[in-house]
């Protein structure tokens, strides 16, 4: 490959390098001096949003691997590493980042990142810790699940978890090849050709078994255990592809007794809903790299968790990137359940919002004719596209505790009013100082009061300002 490139000695230097030069991707240690691997991830979060990085490491662990997916490393390499794949992941990597590459992914998981395998959910889970379980062994693995979950990413991850991690990993697809070539494509004629010479030593891993008759894949899976090739050998079926579960379940019984090996179940997506905010997150900074474009999909979140996602992740990462491609300047209600469907707003205003985790944004909110930033907090869309300086963000409705904005021109109803001093601390710990205005009612003596009141915000105002605060983002509301 033919790339320019610039070293550091050590991870201090790197965030130097980062600050003052103009980079495509960053390669970066995990163990150095001064500033660790992850410090350099965190600054090429912060400084160089959207840069790709590939993380290399001697000292790698399951553990390690998905705290670096975490911090936004593209991919994950144990050393010593195959050159070939290291080749293969910084050419995926800078592909991504070129605007106006392909905007629609794949349609099976292959390119799917290891980045989709983060997750808290129990599933998600349990899959990663049998992988920690049983990565440094020579055991066969068979991969099982549906189609898009993510099992050939589960393949590279154990790949690089493995102590053959130095040598290639070697992907081989029964189901593209018409029977008469399998033998030559995985053996080759001499046995110095075909991809099990290529993995030798490595790993090989073996999809759409399933799609085969039931004789020529007894046929494959007899002439592997006689060869008894020196390479870890991994399983992956589709369970949907496979006919049915008992098809599915039969064949990795056959593996499991031939073999000896090893089952570890991939959750489909709506198994493991509550990963979604990570992975659309993810997702929409791969779109905003090829696309060239700065729109966060990740308030989407409430939207997207009424879909059931047959297809899975890569269904998911081809509604975001979709969404991200052709969503214009001006975003609307529905923009992901109907793209074609957009508005323009009438009339913008500034405004700070102060998000949920105690963050400001200045951002330009739309407003129509007539509206009011109470209606914000009360519309039923889930998500509120603004404007910021860096370009069209969408911020999920949940996540707004407050929106600070001049509003000197406020009209008066002409209705009897109390005045009071009054402090609020939101949920995030920040306080707010202003005074709370209310219709004069009787019964109505304490400022906890405008708490019960069926709106979902209420106002505090400080001269000009006017802080419209969400009332579910609330710990506390005492007079001054």
């Amino acid at each position: 490959m033919d790339c320019d490139v610039v070293t550091a000695v050590d991870g201090l230097q790197a965030q130097h390098e980062l600050v003052h030069g103009a980079f495509d991707l960053v390669l970066t240690d995990l163990s150095m001096p001064g500033a660790d691997g992850f410090e350099v991830l965190r600054a090429v979060r912060e400084l160089r949003s959207g840069l790709p990085a590939i993380v290399l490491t001697a000292h790698s662990s399951t553990a390690e691997c998905v705290r670096a997916m975490r911090a936004g490393a593209a991919d994950f390499i144990g050393k010593p590493f195959d050159h070939g794949q290291l080749q293969q992941s910084v050419r995926a990597a800078l592909h991504s980042r070129q605007p106006g590459t392909a905007s629609r992914p794949p349609a099976d998981d292959e390119h799917l990142p290891l980045a989709t395998l983060i997750g808290d959910s129990p599933q998600m889970q349990a899959a990663i810790e049998e992988v920690e379980r049983v990565a440094q062994t020579d055991v066969p693995i068979v991969l099982f699940g549906e189609p898009g979950t993510g099992k050939r990413a589960l393949a590279r991850l154990v790949h690089a978890m493995s102590r053959r991690a130095g040598k290639a990993l070697v992907a081989f697809r029964c189901g593209s090849l018409e029977p008469e070539q399998l033998d030559n494509a995985l053996f080759g004629e001499d046995g110095s050709t075909g991809e099990l010479f290529h993995a030798a030593g490595g790993t090989l891993l073996i999809s759409q078994l399933e799609r085969l008759e039931t004789a020529r894949c007894d046929k494959l899976i007899g002439e592997l255990l006689r060869r008894r090739p020196d390479v870890r050998l991994l399983f992956s079926i589709d369970l949907n592809q496979a006919g049915g579960e008992d098809t599915a379940n039969n064949l990795a019984e056959t593996l499991r007794v031939t073999f000896e090996t090893v089952l570890i179940s991939m959750p489909a997506l709506r198994d493991r809903q509550q990963d979604l905010p990570l992975l659309i997150e993810h997702f929409a900074e791969l779109a905003n790299r090829r696309s060239g474009r700065r729109i966060n999909a990740h308030s989407l979140v409430s939207a997207l968790k009424q879909y059931s996602w047959p297809g899975n992740l890569t269904e998911l990462e081809a509604r975001i990137s979709q969404y991200v491609t052709e969503a214009p300047t001006e975003l609307v209600e529905e923009a992901v359940a109907q793209p074609n469907e957009f508005v323009v707003p009438i009339q913008r205003i500034r405004a700070t919002l102060i998000l949920d985790d105690g963050s400001r944004r200045e951002v330009a909110l739309p407003r129509g004719q007539g509206q009011s930033i109470e209606e914000l907090f009360a519309a039923r869309e889930p998500f509120v596209p603004v404007n910021e300086s860096g370009g069209t963000r969408i911020y999920a409705r949940s996540t707004l505790a407050c929106v600070v904005a001049d509003e000197p021109d406020r009209a008066d109803d002409g209705l009897p009013h109390k005045h009071r001093a009054v402090r609020v601390t939101l949920r995030s710990g920040i306080v707010l100082e202003g005074e709370l205005r209310y219709v004069a009612v009787e019964g109505r003596a304490r400022v906890t009061d405008v708490l019960n009141e069926p709106a979902p915000s209420f106002a505090l105002y400080a001269g000009t300002t006017t802080h419209h605060i969400a009332k579910a983002h609330v710990r506390s509301i005492e007079e001054c």
